[in-house]
């Protein structure tokens, strides 16, 4: 045993210290203490002196230290996998199982190990998420449900004195499949053992090509929309994995929740998800290694609003053993505002720039190009367009009226009586030259047109000069809303103290059709350009909304730098057509963040509620109920915070579909219809869904550790020269006591008694 000290500082800052304190106590003690008696000046110099010596004490952090060194019997720890991916059987194996190979390794290197026992202490260990001592390698199949390589690492020294482990064999397949809390990064626990001087030697099983008994597809990832909208498109980016079916080909395709006959809280049948508007609900892909992942792009037109069940399903293969992973799913909310347009146009700039409407997540725009000139007879017309239901709004541009035909028309004046929108817009075969004045469409825009105004459907160049400038203006034309179009939805390109700067700094239209209000009827104009030309016109007819548009060059503020302003401009003219521009929202609602968890996550459900104007409701009491896939129910806690309400519900162990309902009260009445969401629980098997080996991980495990990287059949090499090296010797293990004197209550009575004393004798003196 000895005294040893341990400083604070540096040396010769504890001497300046030490310094500064005595001639401090000194100097103070002259002044304040010199008319005292010398026996009271002493006893309080004294008392300050103590304290002061304590302080540097404290400093000098001194302590009793005692060591010890004894010869203790080194240790090496074997641990074998025991995970269920061990079951696996692949080319790496000879087409035995990992497990089975494993054993298989042991066995030849037995004698090896028979004869190392006779030198140091052989700890074994069957290991997944625990690590689980045993006295030889279970020989029953692997059971373990996860692969905590990293968190076993880290047990073993935590089990053991680092100081007498003379290596670690580590024998796996070298994936790490964990969730938390076993989730140790295995590389950082290398790091450690390398500081600790402990040598990690591994061994891998698996690794070569799946033999035909473990041919898997799996798929790994499904990434869809926050949101989708009825009748857009919507894509679906999928991720699949397969494993020995090199040459072979697989269908991957959407299926989509029928919630038609179902009530909230109950869960509807899948059914293949629906197309058109050029979706890709299946797709057939081809693998062309023994190990391959590919990307898939897919797609789906929801057809209503809701929460929606959406999975992705491979089609198995033949021989297929593990099938769970075959699937996967996302809950995805449908939104009503999702808006299809179908847009019939010329091919020219102006369609190129208004079709930049699809990068709205609450528009589709289906674009029909029309031939002009010596192909227009090529025009063919998809029928579908025309049916009931097919669109929210029809835009037509520079198109005659001869290329729809009668029946066409009499159809598009059928979806338009029936409330669909209706936008005809400048060009010089629109509405009187197109020849639109007596057809179906004539007593439906907002636009007075004469049958005479009708001109060639073939070329610009056959319109009638005599009557150019009665029907168009062929120089530029600035675009300005009305006072009435000043306050209209469609015309807010900014706040109200902005929006008319705005538009007066847009560049002017190259030129614009010459257009006259309808008679009889209530026609708004909501732009004009110089003289009070009529440039916007809109108006109502029975339940559909209706305009005609001058112009045909709006890609001129695009590309003079007003991008944002045209896409706001284009996008609110198709919401106002559809009824959209005040979608209305539920006064309790729910969301819940991820929609997708595996069985250790825990979701966290976000909820509130609104007033019948949209104000939030601070003072709303809410009730949260949980409903599991086997219809139980529970009563969630409401935590309100900062940042809103929440909720979290405690384990979710059993895979399935999970429901939310939140009700809402003020003042104990209710507020609205409940709110629900939804989220799913996946049934996801870590040790199986890809049960491919990583060597790679444990080569690195080595490496960083300083140990080896063996293959089987080294195995029992490898022990044979480990005899005779000086790790697999006794080994001297000194372990150090250490009782510290600084640290320690009784140092902090003293010192306040020292000060309290001295106090209390200078002001019986009078000096305090």
């Amino acid at each position: 045993m000895r005294l040893v000290v341990d400083p604070v500082w540096p040396w010769p800052l504890i001497l300046l210290v030490t310094a500064l304190l005595a001639l401090t106590v000194l100097q103070a003690g002259r002044r304040q203490l010199r008319n005292l008696p010398a026996r009271s000046r002493w006893l309080m110099l004294g008392l300050r002196g103590a304290a002061a010596l304590l302080l540097l004490l404290a400093m000098l952090r001194p302590a009793f230290q005692q060591e010890e060194t004894n010869d203790r019997q080194a240790v090496l720890v074997v641990l074998t996998d025991f995970s269920r991916s061990m079951q696996t059987a692949d080319g790496g194996t000879g087409g035995l199982s990992r497990r089975a190979a494993l054993l298989k390794a042991l066995e030849a290197a037995g004698s090896d190990l028979t004869a190392i026992a006779e030198q140091v202490e052989l700890r074994w260990y069957d290991f997944a998420e625990e690590l689980i001592p045993v006295e030889s390698p279970q020989t029953e199949p692997p059971s373990g449900n996860q692969s905590a390589i990293g968190d076993v690492l880290g047990r073993v020294i935590r089990e053991i004195e680092p100081e007498r482990i003379s290596g670690i064999l580590l024998l796996s397949d070298g994936a790490q499949r964990s969730v938390e809390p076993f989730d140790a990064d295995p590389r950082m626990v290398a790091d450690r053992l390398r500081s600790l001087n402990v040598f990690v030697h591994t061994v891998p099983f698996g690794g070569g090509s799946l033999t035909e008994t473990a041919r898997d597809v799996a798929v790994t990832d499904l990434q869809v929309g926050e949101y989708a909208f009825v009748r857009k498109l919507a894509p679906v980016t999928v991720r699949v994995r397969a494993s020995g079916l090199r040459g072979r080909k697989v269908t991957i395709r959407l299926l989509l929740e029928d919630r038609s006959a179902v009530r909230p809280g109950e869960s509807g049948t899948m059914q293949p998800a629906p197309g058109g508007a050029g979706a890709v609900t299946a797709r057939e892909v081809e693998f062309t290694e023994d190990v391959q992942t590919l990307p898939v792009e897919l797609s789906f037109v929801p057809q209503v609003s809701g929460e929606f069940r959406l999975t992705v399903e491979a089609e198995p293969v033949e021989g297929e053993l593990q099938l769970a992973n075959n699937r996967r799913e996302a809950i995805v909310p449908v939104r009503s505002g999702g808006l299809r347009v179908i847009y019939f146009d010329r091919i020219r700039p102006e369609q190129k720039f208004l079709r930049m409407v699809n990068t709205s997540d609450r528009i589709q725009l289906d674009y029909q190009p029309i031939r002009a000139g010596k192909f227009a007879g090529q025009n063919v017309l998809n029928d579908d367009f025309f049916k009931p239901g097919a669109c929210d709004v029809y835009i037509i541009g520079d198109v005659p009226a001869s290329v729809f035909g009668p029946r066409h028309l009499q159809e598009l004046a059928s979806r338009v009586q029936e409330g669909t929108g209706l936008l005809m817009t400048g060009g010089f075969h629109s509405f009187g030259s197109g020849g639109y004045a007596g057809t179906p469409l004539d007593k439906l825009l907002p636009i007075r047109m004469r049958e005479s105004e009708k001109q060639s459907d073939a070329t610009i160049a056959t319109i009638d000069p005599a009557l150019l400038s009665d029907l168009q203006v062929l120089e530029p034309v600035r675009m300005q809303p009305t006072r009435r179009g000043l306050q209209h939805y469609v015309m807010r390109l900014g706040s109200e103290a902005e929006n008319a700067a705005l538009w007066a700094a847009l560049p002017p239209l190259e030129g614009a059709n010459r257009l006259r209000p309808a008679e009889g009827g209530l026609v708004e104009i909501l732009a004009v350009g110089e003289g009070g030309l009529p440039l916007l016109l809109a108006s109502e007819v029975g339940a559909a909304r209706v305009m005609g548009f001058a112009g045909d060059t709006t890609w001129q503020w695009a590309l003079g730098g007003f991008e944002a302003e045209h896409q706001r401009f284009w996008q609110q003219v198709i919401l106002w057509l559809a009824r959209k521009e005040q979608d209305g929202e539920q006064q309790v609602w729910a969301t819940v963040d991820p929609r997708v968890v595996g069985p250790a996550q825990q979701p966290s459900i976000q909820f509130g509620a609104r007033d019948s104007t949209g104000r939030t409701l601070d003072n709303a009491t809410f009730e949260v109920q949980l409903q599991r896939p086997d219809k139980r129910t529970e009563q969630l806690s409401p935590l309100r915070t900062a940042t809103g309400n929440s909720a979290r519900p405690a384990s979710l162990e059993e895979p399935g579909d999970y429901w939310v309902r939140v009700s809402a009260t003020v003042d104990g009445n209710a507020v609205g219809f409940p709110g629900w969401t939804r989220f799913i629980v996946e049934a996801r098997d870590l040790e199986l869904d890809h049960p491919e080996a990583s060597p790679g991980l444990l080569k690195e495990i080595s490496a960083t550790t300083g140990g080896r990287f063996l293959t089987p059949e080294e195995l029992p090499e490898f022990l044979a020269e480990a005899r005779r090296t000086e790790a697999f010797q006794l080994r001297e293990v000194t372990t150090v006591a250490r009782t510290n004197l600084w640290d320690h209550w009784g140092l902090i009575v003293i010192f306040t008694l020292l000060m309290s004393v001295e106090w209390v004798l200078r002001k019986l003196r009078g000096l305090a």
